[in-house]
């Protein structure tokens, strides 16, 4: 079995809080039960809120320490306390595991793991799920959009017995969800209907900003047209490793095939369209208040400079005016609401000022770079070691990704959700589901819907309206489980169905590394926002502030809550759920096309027929898929069998648990703990790294491994004068260490001062009153 490399899970706590953190944890082994981890960190979580009564900024980072430490586990990270470090390992979840395992048993396990983050969202959703399963005078209960068991089981049988055509006991078909309209069948919205039903899966829900299509599929057969699945496209991930290399938007691929090619002329043709790239990208920036024309047809190290500085102090500008926005000191700060989200305009334009002088300095670095390979005689013995320096890796890079950016977010969409309801997946509705997201009449709403709707984020770097082609080319997806997915495998729509020679299929791409934060609850992720706010949200979830607000928030407190390098960091947010990626080619040229060596996509269908041409892909379902269904004398009773009461949502309601987040409160004080060891023990830990800690070490311990500096008589020197002395530093730094080694020389001082090895056990009441030396 391959396996991740283990990684030391060490908390910035201090004083008391470290130590009982590395007491407890030392009970941690490898035959440690993951129960018995849960209960080990829910105890611990109890203590920080309730037991705890001293240092409130320490107790929210510890219960947050706790909190994400217990998501891991659920997440199959395994824990072991071993040499002084308690070391977190994620598996690789890979076919080596499923030995022994079915795939509905690894299926099963893997939806345990998105359990509770499913229950915390039904809990919020809870008056709207009671409501949307009420008859009221003006709306029918969404159990009616539900088809019954025994209704679906005699249509399927009479298509069976041959009594009924298929296409007239089943006739799907696509319903965009529009804002505000209702259900003919229901007068529910068809939003709300669409949100119900999503709710229903094992699946967290997720809102995910930018973009959306929502779809309901319905059963015209059905007396109230049940629903038979629902889908939803949404902005695309900006970076999907194995997707981006199959387009050729990643550098490393880029520079294989180059190489692999062996061509000087076909190298400098691509690094023209590279330089091609860059300019589009340098056009959709205005650059009027950072750089003048001349910088951007010949950008020098100077001007580069110049922007990166303005890109740093652009920031710092936002995160102050942030703090006082939000602590509600803004003074001269502009009242003007964004539209972005919950932040003043001065604040967006901040923001937009960042992002416009850092993207501009680095198309520049790479245009200059660029145009003087392309310019130097010697170019084709120059290009290969060009690929091969950080610096060219880097300018491709920033190259291809301007060639992305543009498309990104308007000629591509993922279908994030896409899935049958039940009864209909017992006759392969998720297969449905699946091929009308690359029909015709998707390309068509997707044209309808956003051909004259503004880019928000391009147009606030260019400074004027951007509305980008709304050509959709491709569609990407992930399975739900690493496992594998029937619901793509093999699935296509073959071309001969509209005369095209263009099979669109879902082609497996790769499989993501299992990168998120699925495993990350919502419990959690409020703990770790307390314990990381410094006063402010950096975080404000604005549209165009960075991708993925979990994400940054989840990287963000990891990093102010342990000491972990930027490496360790992103591998706490992995998880073992790693999913396949698919991709389907909507256009017969969509690679040129994403390339910019196409300026318009090819369609393999009539583009002046979308409707007729979508009803070809529901009745080559019908006959492909739902009639050899039909083959299989199960799926029958199965379909039968189907119980919509224990379907409704309400049911996994009743097994939520409400959990209310709770500030911590301001303590008073707190019992000491105290540590023993042995000289042995100091020597073994110390070598170790956890006997780093001087608040409970023998003074004869310290002495031993104490160096004398200039910073001693400085602080006798200073105190023995009347004057107060803070010590200040980050943890580990030595504060304690040196008031314990001096402890003895001060007491013996005329001024008699007061020491406080731990300031942080202090309530902010006792700390403004401490008396002065």
């Amino acid at each position: 079995m391959i396996t991740n490399k283990s990684i030391p899970f060490r908390p910035k706590l201090e004083g008391e809080f470290r130590t009982r953190f590395y007491t407890v944890v030392q009970q941690i082994n490898e035959n440690t039960k993951t129960s018995e981890l849960e209960k080990i960190a829910a105890q611990e979580v109890h203590w920080a809120e309730h037991e705890c009564t001293v240092n409130l900024a320490q107790r929210k980072k510890y219960r947050a320490v706790w909190m994400l430490l217990r998501d891991l586990i659920r997440a199959s990270w395994k824990a072991c306390y071993r040499e002084g470090v308690l070391e977190m390992r994620l598996p690789t979840l890979d076919k080596s595991e499923l030995e022994g395992n079915s795939l509905s048993e690894m299926k099963s396990l893997l939806r345990s793991w998105m359990q509770d983050s499913r229950l915390e969202r039904l809990q919020i959703y809870s008056d709207f799920i009671n409501r949307m399963e009420r008859e009221t005078a003006t709306k029918k209960s969404i159990s009616h959009l539900i088809a019954d068991g025994e209704e679906l089981y005699a249509r399927l049988l009479a298509i069976f017995e041959g009594r009924i055509e298929i296409s007239e006991a089943i006739t799907p078909y696509l319903q965009l969800v529009r804002e505000n309209e209702r259900d003919e069948y229901t007068g529910q919205k068809l939003s709300e209907i669409w949100r119900y039903f999503r709710l229903s899966w094992s699946t967290p829900a997720e809102t995910t900003p930018g973009r959306t299509m929502q779809y309901l599929i319905r059963d015209a057969a059905h007396p109230n047209h049940a629903v038979m699945g629902i889908a939803s496209l949404e902005n695309t991930a900006v970076q999907i490793t194995c997707r981006d290399d199959y387009i050729g938007w990643n550098a490393p691929s880029f520079i294989d095939k180059l190489k692999g090619e062996g061509s000087h002329a076909a190298a400098k043709k691509a690094f023209e369209r590279l330089l091609e790239y860059l300019e589009d990208g340098i056009e959709g920036i205005d650059y009027f208040d950072l750089c003048a024309s001349e910088d951007i047809v010949t950008p020098s190290d100077d001007i580069i400079r110049k922007l990166q500085y303005t890109a740093l102090t652009a920031e710092e500008e936002r995160q102050d005016l942030l703090k006082a926005y939000q602590g509600g000191n803004a003074g001269t700060i502009s009242e003007e609401k964004s539209e972005l989200g919950s932040i003043s305009k001065e604040i967006e334009q901040a923001l937009y000022r960042r992002k416009r002088a850092d993207q501009l300095g680095k198309l520049l670095g790479a245009k200059k770079a660029l145009s003087d390979l392309l310019s130097n005689e010697k170019f084709d013995e120059l290009w290969s070691a060009f690929c091969d320096s950080d610096n060219g890796k880097s300018c491709i890079r920033t190259a291809l990704i301007a060639q992305k950016t543009k498309h990104i977010g308007s000629s591509m969409m993922e279908l994030n959700v896409c899935g049958a309801i039940p009864p209909y997946n017992e006759i392969l509705g998720g297969k449905l589901v699946a091929l009308l997201a690359t029909s015709p009449q998707v390309i068509s709403d997707y044209r309808d819907r956003y051909s004259d709707k503004r880019s928000e984020i391009a147009s606030r770097l260019k400074g004027e309206d951007v509305c980008r082609p709304a050509d959709l080319v491709y569609v990407g997806t992930t399975s739900l489980y690493y496992v594998g997915s029937s619901q793509y495998n093999r699935l296509k729509i073959p071309g001969y169905i509209f005369n095209s020679s263009h099979d669109v299929r879902w082609k497996e791409l790769g499989k993501t590394v299992g990168f998120g934060t699925l495993h990350i609850s919502k419990a959690t992720t409020m703990c770790l926002t307390e314990a990381t706010s410094d006063g402010f949200s950096r975080i404000n979830h604005v549209f165009g502030e960075g991708a993925s607000p979990k994400m940054r928030l989840m990287t963000m407190a990891i990093r102010e809550l342990l000491e972990s390098d930027e490496s360790d960091t992103k591998e706490f947010s992995k998880h073992a759920m790693s999913r396949i990626v698919y991709g389907a080619e909507l256009a017969s040229n969509t690679l040129n096309y994403l390339l910019g060596i196409d300026e318009s996509p090819n369609y393999y269908f009539d583009t002046n027929d979308y409707a007729g041409e979508t009803q070809k892909i529901i009745d080559f379902w019908l006959n492909r898929w739902v009639a050899s269904r039909l083959n299989y004398p199960p799926v029958f009773e199965r379909v039968r069998c189907f119980d919509k009461e224990q379907f409704m949502v309400s049911t996994a309601l009743k097994k939520a648990s409400e959990w209310k987040f709770e500030k911590l409160k301001e303590p008073e004080k707190m019992v000491q703990i105290q540590s023993d060891k042995t000289g042995l023990d100091f020597i073994r830990d110390f070598y170790r790294g956890s006997s780093g800690y001087a608040d409970f070490i023998d003074y004869g311990f310290l002495s031993r491994v104490h160096v004398v500096t200039e910073l001693d008589s400085a602080i006798i020197e200073a105190v023995s004068t009347g004057k107060d002395v803070v010590l200040t530093g980050n943890p580990g730094d030595g504060k304690t260490h040196i008031i314990r080694i001096l402890q003895e020389q001060l007491d013996t001082l005329e001024v008699d001062p007061i020491i406080e090895l731990d300031a942080s056990t202090m309530t902010n009441k006792a700390t403004l009153i401490f008396p002065v030396c």
